[in-house]
């Protein structure tokens, strides 16, 4: 049989390496058995503490809606000559920032009552962190103020709004102690959206019936001007074939004379044609007054929920297996590296 051990002349060095090499199944269960409580251990205890963790930290529920922006936005095929409505990613950035704009926050903070909640009123918590605090004492209008901004952050901290990849969907989600008020507040959220933007629309349908009436006004003045000099026109020439004939040979030889006169009068069919024109004009206005009164009174908005948020059934903080999972993981590397310091250590106060 080959003798494969080192010869008594080698180095410790090269004995350690000679050693490593030539490791067996059977070396290592015999290693486990030998460091069993030294591996077992940090385990043991790592899984512990992440379960005493899991435990006594407070569940954090989240509850999650989903909204569909409608696309508004034409744009023509070149091949197909369709028209097709497409939104762009920045037309669905503002709508996200739309909903996590302090308006949005401010008007379901209000609609709920969240100011005075335990879990949004964090002002009473943090006042003594200011020194001035500890010299005057606030009015009403202040601590009121200062409430709703606390309110307002806990509000932003809790909530969350992403994208549904590359579709026109949003997904909002709030994260809070009380499962029934996580979807509260999405459900708050997505309603106050919405009649953010009825309201929005509504506004600017307003503002531009205002504008259009005032327009109406002026151009249906000045359609009655010109429909009255039609009239007068009308009233003071004589329309006889040649007595026609004879202004126009006259205005032809005075305009070839080059003779420097008063500029002519306006023709009848030059006052009929600015009359039609007027009265073109302030037919297409007044449809698109009709359309801007009809869109104030009957708004739609752009968003539509297409999922309601629900109560959560299970927690979504902290995840006591991922915990768990993770603390045995990590005692089990403390321990398997305890294990192989003591063994080396153990092997060096042989050797010496």
């Amino acid at each position: 049989m080959l003798d494969i051990r080192p010869a008594p002349s080698d180095t410790p060095s090269q004995l350690s390496a000679d050693a490593w090499e030539y490791i067996s199944l059977a070396d290592i269960l015999h290693f486990v058995r030998q460091n069993l409580w030294t591996i077992t251990a940090p385990i043991l205890l790592c899984t512990f503490i992440a379960l005493v963790y899991s435990l006594s930290t407070s569940p954090v529920f989240t509850a999650r809606a989903q909204l569909l922006i409608d696309p508004k936005t034409p744009i023509l095929r070149e091949q197909t000559g369709e028209v097709n409505f497409s939104l762009d990613a920045a037309q669905v950035e503002s709508h996200i920032t739309v909903l996590r704009s302090e308006k949005i926050a401010t008007a379901v903070i209000n609609h709920l009552g969240l100011v005075d909640d335990p879990e949004f009123e964090t002002a009473s918590t943090t006042a003594w962190l200011n020194p001035l605090s500890w010299f005057r004492r606030q009015s009403a209008a202040e601590s009121a103020f200062l409430k709703l901004r606390h309110a307002i952050g806990a509000f932003a901290a809790g909530l969350s709004i992403r994208r549904v990849g590359l579709s026109y969907a949003i997904e909002i989600s709030f994260s809070s102690s009380n499962p029934e008020k996580a979807a509260l507040i999405v459900n708050a959220t997505t309603e106050a959206y919405i009649q953010d933007q009825i309201d929005s629309k509504s506004d600017a349908a307003r503002q531009a019936s205002r504008w259009l009436e005032s327009r109406l006004a002026e151009i249906r003045m000045q359609m009655n001007a010109a429909t009255i000099r039609v009239q007068e026109f009308r009233t003071k020439h004589d329309y006889s074939i040649g007595r026609k004939r004879e202004e126009i040979a006259s205005a032809a030889k005075q305009a070839a004379a080059g003779s420097e006169q008063a500029p002519l009068e306006p023709t009848l069919e030059e006052l009929e044609t600015t009359a039609e024109t007027y009265r073109k004009i302030y037919e297409s206005f007044l449809q698109a007054y009709t359309s801007s009164v009809q869109r104030q009174s009957y708004p739609v908005s752009d968003a539509r929920i297409i999922t309601p948020a629900t109560q959560p059934l299970s927690k979504s903080h902290p995840r006591t297996m991922l915990l768990l999972a993770l603390g045995g993981l990590i005692g089990f590397i403390l321990g398997v590296s305890a294990a192989i310091a003591r063994h080396t250590f153990g092997l060096g106060l042989l050797r010496r």
